[in-house]
């Protein structure tokens, strides 16, 4: 059974997990910060090879200057992609 929960594993990691993201989830919009964040965490302790968990840990893995340096990027990219007025 181990070789084919590990073989699940990588796939989830390749392709990403069946379950919806958190966000997916029905209701969402109406729930607090608080709930959003419990099941966010749940999302990630229940599917750590996800492709959405390996993001979250790199990014919490950068530093303040390069968090901000990719906030100006993304900045950057939704004013490029905005329709001009």
């Amino acid at each position: 059974m181990k070789p084919l929960e590990r073989r699940v594993q990588r796939l989830e990691g390749r392709y990403g997990p069946t379950a919806p993201l958190p966000w997916e989830t029905p209701g969402w919009e109406q729930w607090s910060e608080a709930e959003q964040m419990q099941a966010f965490e749940q999302y990630m302790a229940a599917h750590p090879q996800s492709r959405l968990a390996r993001q979250w840990r790199a990014i919490e893995t950068c530093s303040d200057r390069e968090l901000e340096e990719m906030l100006a990027t993304v900045e950057a990219q939704e004013e490029d992609t905005l329709p001009s007025s």
